[in-house]
């Protein structure tokens, strides 16, 4: 799961159940459930912001397991695997498609999604797709 700080920090406190809302349906399609220490293991990259150290960012990702680790500051490669993934999906489908509902959107998302984990060979995994590499652990 890639949350980027640029994207999260652009979210106003009215977005804040919207935002609880997709951590929760990312989680669910990850595992299949919600529960208590499902996703031992995770960890999201934040920035340094205040927003990303408040209680009420972190201690619902505590609960499900994920490990909040922040970049050091005034170093810009750290949310570097996010905004290449953003970029990614920007050039690939959202700056080659219109999209007349969101709900096209959320589809051409989410099928962007399976297409990035099963065929993307990337660097960082040893030139293997995340697919391979899941099945490796």
């Amino acid at each position: 799961m890639f949350i980027s700080g640029s994207q999260t920090s652009k979210c106003s406190h009215r977005d804040a159940d919207r935002w609880h809302d997709e951590r929760g349906h990312a989680v669910r399609f990850a595992f299949g459930e919600i529960r208590l220490g499902i996703a031992n293991g995770l960890q999201v990259r934040c920035d340094n912001l205040p927003a990303y150290r408040e209680a009420s960012f972190c201690s619902p990702l505590a609960k499900l397991g994920i490990r909040t680790s922040y970049i050091a500051p005034l170093n810009p490669r750290g949310n570097g695997l996010a905004e290449r993934f953003v970029r990614t999906l920007k050039d690939n489908r959202l700056a080659v498609q219109y999209f007349a509902t969101h709900q096209e959107l959320a589809d051409e998302m989410a099928a962007f999604r399976l297409v990035y984990n099963e065929f993307y060979i990337l660097q960082r995994w040893d030139y293997r797709t995340l697919e391979e590499v899941k099945r490796l652990f």
